[in-house]
């Protein structure tokens, strides 16, 4: 499996804690501050290890089309990244349909002629080899899943009492870590381009809508203007109308005074709005902008801090 370099990884920093000399006083001290991590079954922590591991070692491609296979939507700003894709999923791990598609339609696809070569040759050498590099709850979980539970006893048999203290401090600290990502409150979605280009699009329109009722207005009153100079031409050529154009006139003048009234109103109700949503989307793309140059500065450290470390 191919693994790019500076990623980061699910579980392989608590894998070498728990694997130290002091890694069972230390799960124990994180399983007492986060004691609802104890819910969980051995089973189960050997099962999210699995994931987690191969999570871990797969390329980006890999994860991303291990999501889609359990249709879990995968958010575009986090599509080309395996850590935040594997942590993505894990905030559904506690859907047991999202576990049991997983690892049947995932994980388990990926390997199924070593684990029939191993459960049909039952060799010592190779089943140490892969128990080493795999780690044994990994390992464990992967026999289960393809029906062999009975070769995690000879596998437990072949473990030294170093290696069996070190197999449950490992389905320990999994608890630790499933609880933390089942836990973790969703991430803000960061507009996409996409949302930006239909922003964009929303505000030219609204630009759009702002020049037509302009322009509407300036025609009313050329109208208004116009109907006035014909009203006065003709109560100057018509004097027995006279009184009846006059009232005509009144009530074109109030009814010019209503809709100008509710067209003011209608247009400065709609700049308020205008104005806020503009304020809103500003303030937005502000956020977004300093969300991208941290994750720049970031990205940048990672190069950095990437190419000082020894290889």
């Amino acid at each position: 499996m191919a693994v790019t370099k500076h990623r980061r990884y699910l579980t392989r920093k608590e894998i070498r804690v728990a694997q130290r000399d002091d890694g069972p006083a230390t799960v124990e001290a994180l399983l007492s501050a986060f004691p609802e991590a104890a819910r969980f079954t051995d089973e189960e922590a050997e099962d999210f290890l699995l994931v987690a591991i191969y999570l871990d070692w797969c390329s980006v491609e890999m994860a991303r089309q291990l999501l889609q296979k359990v249709r879990i939507a995968v958010p575009a700003e986090i599509a080309f990244d395996a850590y935040r894709l594997g942590r993505h999923l894990f905030r559904h791990w506690g859907d047991p349909e999202v576990r049991r598609a997983v690892l049947a339609r995932g994980v388990m696809d990926s390997d199924q002629a070593l684990i029939a070569r191993i459960i049909r040759r039952r060799n010592g050498y190779e089943i140490e080899d892969l128990v080493r590099r795999m780690s044994s709850p990994a390992f464990f979980a992967w026999v289960r899943q393809f029906g062999a539970p009975d070769l995690n006893e000879l596998v437990w048999d072949l473990l030294n009492d170093k290696e069996q203290r070190e197999h449950r401090t490992l389905v320990s600290m999994a608890k630790v870590i499933m609880h933390r990502l089942i836990t973790e409150p969703e991430p803000p979605r960061r507009p996409t381009r996409w949302d930006q280009e239909k922003l964009a699009r929303r505000l030219h329109l609204r630009d759009v809508q702002m020049r037509a009722m302009r322009k509407s207005v300036h025609h009313l009153r050329r109208e208004r203007k116009a109907l006035m100079v014909s009203l006065r031409e003709r109560s100057q050529q018509e004097r027995p109308e006279l009184q009846a154009l006059a009232a005509q006139l009144a009530g074109l003048r109030a009814a010019r005074a209503a809709a100008q009234a509710a067209a003011a109103a209608e247009l400065a109700e709609h700049a308020q709005r205008q104005e806020a949503e503009l304020q809103r989307r500003r303030t937005e793309l502000a956020h977004l902008r300093q969300d991208l140059a941290a994750g720049l500065a970031e990205r940048q450290s990672w190069l950095t801090a990437g190419k000082g470390a020894p290889r």
